[in-house]
């Protein structure tokens, strides 16, 4: 079978292009022939997609004008995208002249990604329109694949669209593990969605009620937000981290003590898990999709307070008991391998 991926952005490790890169490279190990079309994306991105992908070939577009007519040279027969509005206009077009079949996958929350920037009156008129407009664009697909059973279940509620599969998103455990030897362990990790997310204000007092003995909070994620939490901590109290490469992170994954994830609401979510693999416990205020691999435990723990929290993100335990169940737990899970597999088995139902 021969996929090509779109994918598009200037972030080389950013988690979506990161986890779309293994899936294709895992796919070309397993017979299948996968190919990358990069659109608006720097020669720096095109160089890290033919380094992971090997012999694949990897075409660039300057906009998504350009993409029909590179995946027309590619001759796939499927071509694979995420469900932005603009990608999936383009996966459109591609079906209707009969090239490959469209599929994508999705979070499930694109259409609330959509209101973000909306507020009061704004919000609430858009809010049919948009859904009506991402509910026919996903079902003009040949498949849609989700990326966690709670999105499996979103789709069919809201959109009654059932999916060939569930894939969850990759991570290669041999590079996100703990480090050797360890080293001691200070400050708390804090993943910071875009504010559209979650309000800012909402966690702020938080981490503003750590004390100053639990050490610096790093701060990474959304670089606008990550910005406003940082004006407000002060340099004193925090750390900015922006464009991460995969070894600064699992660097920093593996110095602090404790993980936390501020997202309300998250279609996998790859930070709880990244963590988890280099031996970092992780804190949330809601469940996250990936706890179906997981489950609660010493490591990963639900504060439905600022009490909670607060002791939580202090108290994580240095030595974890379930974490060395939990890492092989994930790494079986989200192998590029196993979710290629997966991705294979999915696309059968085409």
């Amino acid at each position: 079978m021969r996929v090509a991926f779109i994918l598009w952005g200037n972030r080389v490790f950013s988690p979506g292009m990161r986890a779309s890169l293994d899936l294709a490279a895992a796919l070309g190990a397993l017979g299948s022939k996968a190919s990358a079309v990069l659109v608006q994306s720097s020669e720096e991105v095109a160089r890290e997609a033919r380094r992971r992908l090997g012999d694949a070939e990897v075409r660039s577009c300057g906009d998504l004008s350009e993409v029909p007519e590179a995946v027309r040279a590619l001759g796939p027969d499927v071509v694979y995208s995420k469900d932005h509005v603009d990608s999936l206009q383009v996966l459109s077009e591609i079906r209707s002249e009969n090239r490959a079949k469209a599929v994508t996958f999705t979070s499930g929350f694109y259409h609330l990604e959509m209101l973000q920037g909306r507020s009061g009156l704004s919000r609430y008129l858009a809010y049919p329109w948009i859904t009506r407009r991402y509910q026919r664009l996903l079902r003009s697909m040949d498949g849609v694949v989700a990326i966690s059973y709670y999105c499996e279940m979103l789709l069919e509620l809201l959109y009654g669209i059932r999916p060939l599969g569930v894939v969850y998103p990759s991570i290669d455990s041999t590079l996100y593990r703990p480090p050797a030897p360890p080293g001691e362990r200070s400050g708390v990790l804090v993943f910071v969605g875009p504010e559209g997310n979650r309000p800012l204000s909402s966690f702020l007092p938080v981490l503003e009620g750590l004390p100053a003995a639990a050490g610096p909070v790093h701060l990474f994620g959304d670089v606008d937000a990550t910005q406003h939490l940082y004006q407000r901590l002060g340099k004193a109290r925090s750390r900015r981290h922006v464009d991460l490469t995969e070894a600064e992170l699992v660097k920093l994954y593996g110095r602090v003590r404790a993980t936390y994830i501020t997202s309300e609401w998250e279609g996998f979510g790859l930070v709880g898990p990244e963590s988890l693999l280099c031996g970092t416990p992780v804190v949330a205020e809601v469940a996250q999709p990936w706890m179906v691999i997981t489950g609660e435990s010493d490591a990963v723990r639900i504060g439905r307070s600022m009490k909670e929290l607060v002791g939580f993100l202090t108290g994580a335990p240095r030595e974890s008991p379930s974490l060395p169940l939990l890492r092989q737990h994930l790494s079986e899970a989200l192998s590029p391998q196993v979710c290629a597999v997966r991705f294979e088995r999915a696309l059968s139902m085409l």
